[in-house]
């Protein structure tokens, strides 16, 4: 009988840790490490143990574990003190674009489903059960409403992608018409972002939205093999509306301001994109 089979696990439970700011902040400092490291970014040899985490490599997270020390968390804190200063400008910005890649990759690809199942479903819909039947129009309304959702949030998808590769590579413009002033490493502001463009393009989109579809539904079918580009634009409507709330704000812009016009107010509410 082996003896000595208690002793690893006493000291493996001792490694466990139940707070989860602890832990959050831990693997914080073990992500930009090894963010460090993959970036090649250079480390003189004093550098070596203020980066060297020691025994807190040995803590992991668990419900039953242990409060963390003291003396743990002072050595936390001096290992995040360490590691930050090695961060440039474009390191960082490098460093949170990856901690965020949830709304640069998981999103638009969840989208770009959506958006083609939605637009496989309306064609099958179009085709096979074209009528005035609830069983009709049910499907259709829903995967309607799912295509132009799913169009609008891939179109802020699309702006935030195109403002994050701008600003890595230095090229925006504060006179082009892709500037924005967004804060693309702000979780808030991309989910905000991305609620927007959708709401935007159900919004404006919805009463041409059945045009639209028929556009799309033309294009995969013998009717129309090639489709004019008037009616490419009509389709691409809902994703342009999500892309470009500047678009968004010049429309309600003018609609606002015939509105007030036509009540005999002076000036309307000029809405500016920030």
């Amino acid at each position: 009988m082996d003896t000595a089979s208690p002793a690893p696990a006493s000291s493996q439970a001792a490694n466990d840790i139940s707070d989860q700011r602890f832990v959050a902040q831990l693997e914080v400092i073990q992500k930009l490490k090894q963010f460090l490291f993959e970036e090649k970014v250079p480390l003189q040899s004093d550098m070596l143990e203020g980066i060297d985490l020691g025994p807190l490599n040995n803590l992991k997270s668990s419900p039953n574990g242990r409060m963390p020390t003291e003396g743990e968390w002072k050595a936390l804190d001096e290992k995040l003190a360490s590691l930050t200063p090695l961060l440039t400008p474009a390191l960082r910005w490098k460093f949170r674009i990856r901690e965020l890649r949830f709304f640069f990759i998981t999103v638009p690809i969840f989208f770009m489903g959506t958006t083609v199942i939605a637009t496989l479903s309306l064609a099958l819909l179009m085709t096979f059960g074209r009528g005035e039947s609830v069983y009709f129009l049910v499907p259709y309304v829903l995967a309607f409403l799912i295509w132009t959702l799913s169009q609008g949030a891939l179109g802020a998808c699309a702006f935030l992608c195109v403002t994050a590769t701008l600003y890595a590579f230095k090229e925006r413009s504060v006179s082009g018409p892709l500037h924005q002033s967004i804060d693309v490493t702000d979780k808030n502001i991309l989910g905000m972002r991305v609620i927007l463009g959708a709401l935007f393009a159900l919004l404006i989109a919805l009463p041409i939205g059945g045009k639209s579809v028929l556009v799309v539904y033309l294009a995969f079918s013998a009717e129309r093999p090639v489709p004019t580009i008037e009616d490419w634009m009509i389709a691409l409507l809902p994703f342009m509306l999500g892309f470009s709330t500047t678009l968004v704000l010049a429309i309600f812009n003018r609609v606002i301001a015939g509105i007030s016009s036509l009540f005999g107010i002076a000036g309307g509410t000029n809405v500016r994109d920030d």
